[in-house]
């Protein structure tokens, strides 16, 4: 793990140099996208990313659900 850190560390840094460059791979794509897709360097997906979480509603210190009371 220690390895593929300093990988996308290098990636990285490379990338915010060529940024400024408007003739640039960087600069047309302006921002690495594969952290928020879930995939590594190679373009393979992360075992365990998720996009969105389905969470429970929030239970009122009452016992109330959040919005059947009427309250926002």
């Amino acid at each position: 793990m220690a390895e593929q850190h300093r990988r996308w560390t290098d990636s990285r840094g490379h990338f915010l140099a060529e940024l400024p460059d408007p003739d640039s791979a960087a600069a047309r794509e302006q921002w690495q996208r594969g952290y928020f897709r879930g995939v590594d360097m190679h373009g393979c997906p992360a075992a365990e990313h998720r996009v969105k979480l389905r969470l429970p509603g929030f239970v009122r210190a009452g016992g109330d659900t959040a919005g059947e009371s009427g309250l926002s």
